[in-house]
């Protein structure tokens, strides 16, 4: 792949964005019943976390950027602090573990 292709673009932002403020990457898919379970926590979990930048990326649609960061499961929650990954978390986990790993890097 391209240095300058649109996917590569993207990543680059969400690593600069996440010099500034944490970014938490979501890859999932439609059909996946465990994505929307993990979504649902997200969606209460936004509100009570405004500051961080958050992304839900659909790997049949966003295929490369799913290959380019090695997601091999979903959902796969990807944490970005300070131009790094810092954390990923592979599969479905309950509201409160989730909000610890969110507080963790806060």
């Amino acid at each position: 792949m391209s240095t300058n292709t649109p996917e590569k673009k993207i990543i680059s932002s969400w690593f600069e964005k996440s010099k500034q403020q944490l970014v938490m990457i979501v890859f999932s898919s439609s059909w996946s019943g465990s994505t929307h379970i993990l979504r649902t926590y997200l969606r209460a979990l936004i509100e009570e976390f405004p500051q961080i930048h958050k992304v839900f990326v659909d790997i049949e649609e966003q295929k490369e950027l799913a290959t380019e960061f090695g997601i091999t499961k979903i959902p796969t929650t990807v944490i970005m602090k300070e131009g790094e990954v810092s954390d990923t978390l592979i599969g479905t986990v309950s509201k409160k573990k989730l909000r610890a790993l969110i507080e963790s890097h806060l």
